[in-house]
């Protein structure tokens, strides 16, 4: 029976609720946002298996990639689409030719984000861009066990610990099944991102986009959040501000709001057995000088096995390629490598947020921020109330 004592030992990837044959584990949420297991004693006969396909418990060996390179769609409409370089799009378009099934993450009803399986291209290109929030894999570690046992080539995106999930959860290696993670700097708390929309007063939201390249490229992307409106389109935008400016994004990236396992991460070092690892490609400049960086997006392309050097070699020719060595990768990627590590005041913020006295963006301020700092963003937050911020 899985028995979470510290909270650090649960990556929240739902594998021991979509394994167990009986369905007497449930992901209950925290007052931090973050779900973890919780079993049904009087239904558990204790057939261990929950424990068997923990990727925590479980943890496999570190890895190094069989290959690397530098990579950009050659697709300017999917390129100006996509988080970086527009990798993920070609592969599931890939995989749709050959009748497949791809798996990835979508924006919900409510503006959470959750794990789909589809055929359907449209479905599809709504798994494109980055979603810095946990997602809730929901039944479809099930789903791809059903499709690959029917010989469907299935391909699923998530994040490594996600993965190391779904690879625990199927506990035997199959042929039709293709997987892709990113280097992970860490998952944001659900909860955190919830109260944040709703403090944007604004119920009739339309399209978010973390990962906005239109207005200010590819390294100064913006966090853009537009509504439904019949007026012009700048009556529409609730939100477009550069990430280092967006209050939640500066709690992502400060490791304030990460979830407790991404500062010990399980799955570093390429152990989640993805096939293929995909990132942004940040200096590329510097590793590879003679790279054309048009400030549309790089990502870094790490093929990490035999089926990704396959799969790969039936997709590159969509690509603008460059190779390199793995000691390059690491100098400006230390994610792949090393867990985030807690900021200081993480215990005080989710103490102050379980209140619900206060709004992210003032916690966020209060504990991310020096008091000169403190003072300007206050004045900035007070003008964008008064509508006063742009002119």
């Amino acid at each position: 029976m899985i028995n979470i004592k510290e909270k650090k030992d649960c990556c929240g990837c739902g594998a021991c609720v979509q394994k167990c044959p009986l369905k007497c584990i449930s992901l209950i949420t925290d007052h931090e946002g973050f779900a973890y297991p919780q079993t049904d004693v009087q239904k558990c006969i204790k057939c261990g298996l929950c424990i068997k396909i923990c990727p925590v418990i479980n943890q496999k060996k570190e890895r190094i990639p069989l290959e690397c390179n530098a990579a950009q769609n050659l697709d300017k409409r999917e390129l100006s689409q996509s988080s970086s370089g527009g990798l993920f799009i070609i592969l599931a378009k890939y995989v749709l030719s050959q009748k497949g099934v791809v798996v990835g993450v979508v924006f919900d009803e409510n503006w959470g984000v959750k794990h789909v399986a589809s055929q359907n291209e449209e479905c599809i290109r709504k798994m494109m861009g980055s979603k810095y929030v946990q997602s809730d894999t929901c039944e479809t570690f099930r789903e791809t066990e059903k499709y690959l046992k029917k010989g469907v080539l299935v391909l699923y995106s998530g994040t490594p610990c996600q993965i190391a999930g779904l690879k625990q959860f199927l506990h035997i290696e199959y042929s039709n099944l293709i997987t892709l993670d990113f280097i992970c700097h860490g998952v944001p708390s659900p909860l955190v991102w919830q109260r944040y929309l709703h403090e944007l007063n604004n119920s009739n939201i339309e399209n978010i986009e973390f990962r906005n390249k239109a207005e200010r490229g590819w390294k100064k992307y913006s966090i853009v959040i537009k509504r439904k409106s019949s007026s012009s389109i700048k009556n529409s935008i609730v939100c477009s501000e550069k990430h280092h400016n967006n209050l939640f994004m500066k709690g992502f990236l400060s490791d304030l709001i990460l979830r407790p396992s991404c500062y010990d991460c399980p799955v570093k070092s390429l152990k989640s057995g993805s096939d293929i690892t995909i990132a942004d490609f940040w200096s590329v400049e510097r590793v590879l000088p003679q790279w054309v960086d048009d400030d549309k997006g790089t990502s870094l392309l790490l093929i990490n096995t035999e089926k990704g050097i396959s799969c790969f070699q039936q997709i590159c020719d969509k690509m603008k390629l460059q190779s390199m060595d793995y000691k390059s990768v690491l100098e400006y990627n230390s994610s792949l490598i090393k867990s985030a590590v807690p900021h200081k005041n993480r215990e005080k913020f989710f103490m102050n947020f379980e209140t619900n006295k206060h709004t992210v963006n003032n916690l966020v301020i209060r504990y991310c921020y020096d008091t000169r700092g403190k003072i300007k963003l206050y004045i900035r937050l007070f003008l964008q109330h008064c509508g006063l911020y742009n002119k």
